[in-house]
């Protein structure tokens, strides 16, 4: 076995471990809270104690919290995360319909603000000190310390005249063709998708800018310059190839970590993804949607820190060592 075999063997199971922990501990935390899901149904008229009482045994949650973990990870073990307590529909279910709806605008969100970052950076760190690097450092960094909700209230001020400002669809819409239904959605998806491209700029185009310059000083691309190659190559293949290895691994970290962080972009712009489900969740005290929604979060960000690793050990073969 090699040693990057070995080093991917050691992240896999540091990952499960990790994940296991995580699980433990969210499992705790709910449960911690004041009240549970029967607690606002104190509030209706004649809701007895009784009645209250066979919803917490039918719930589950009458039992001991030991019993309740082990019956927890033994439906956990098989693919069960239960059923909600607000609509009576499988966890699972409930879960993957969030995900699906929150990783579109993610994935457009981040992809726009690696190419786009990564141009505009790359090209002005080639002049370090410049006007136009100047400039460019400091929108990054205004950008990177603007609070997301805010931003987002302000893309709905700006442009809420030419775009959808809320759901991901027309309710209006119907027995519409396949290109019109498109069409529908990606203009409603524009808006939160350029609020997370805006969130993940700054931070990109940080680190991007920071290591190309410390690509630009390396032996080869000195070898570049006097070789007299244009500076299109030095900048694009001499440098950012050197580069890559810092936005690969951040890339990868940001995609697990946005899956359950763009909650203030979806409540400003009511998303149903994951970030609106865990405030209504919440709200209701609803375990085992907080809990599978939980689950969802530490498996993609582990998930993404492993696959970081992995690509890190591929690019730079030293780490394994």
């Amino acid at each position: 076995m090699s040693k990057r075999q070995r080093f991917i063997l050691r992240r896999a199971g540091s990952a499960l471990v990790i994940a296991l922990i995580a699980v433990s501990f969210s499992f705790v935390l709910f449960r911690a809270l004041p009240g549970d899901a029967t607690a606002n149904l104190s509030r209706v008229p004649n809701f007895t104690k009784e009645a209250r009482a066979a919803l917490r045994a039918q719930f589950g949650i009458d039992k001991p919290l030991t019993t309740q973990y082990a019956l927890y990870l033994k439906q956990l073990a098989r693919g069960n995360l239960g059923v909600s307590f607000q609509t009576q529909q499988p966890v699972l279910h409930e879960v993957w319909r969030s995900v699906r709806n929150t990783v579109p605008m993610v994935l457009l969100g981040t992809v726009v603000a690696i190419l786009v970052g990564t141009w505009i950076v790359v090209s002005a760190a080639y002049r370090q000190g410049g006007a136009r690097d100047r400039v460019i450092t400091g929108a990054a960094m205004i950008i990177y310390a603007l609070p997301v909700q805010w931003l987002g209230l302000l893309l709905l001020v700006w442009l809420a005249r030419w775009l959808p400002t809320n759901g991901m669809s027309d309710p209006y819409l119907f027995d519409a063709g396949f290109v019109t239904t498109l069409a529908d959605r990606f203009q409603h998806v524009l808006l939160p998708a350029t609020c997370v491209a805006l969130m993940l700029f700054g931070s990109f185009a940080l680190v991007v800018r920071s290591s190309q310059l410390e690509a630009l000083g390396e032996d080869h691309v000195l070898t570049a310059r006097a070789k007299g190659y244009a500076n299109r190559r030095i900048v694009w293949r001499e440098a950012f190839r050197s580069a890559m290895l810092p936005l690969v691994t951040l890339s990868t970290l940001t995609l697990g970590w946005l899956i359950g962080g763009v909650l203030l972009v979806e409540a400003v712009f009511s998303w149903p993804g994951v970030g609106l489900a865990t405030v209504q969740a919440v709200g209701a005290r609803d375990y085992p949607m907080l809990q599978g929604i939980f689950l969802v979060i530490t498996v993609s960000v582990v998930g993404f820190n492993f696959l970081g690793d992995v690509l890190h050990a591929v690019l730079d073969p030293r780490v394994a060592e």
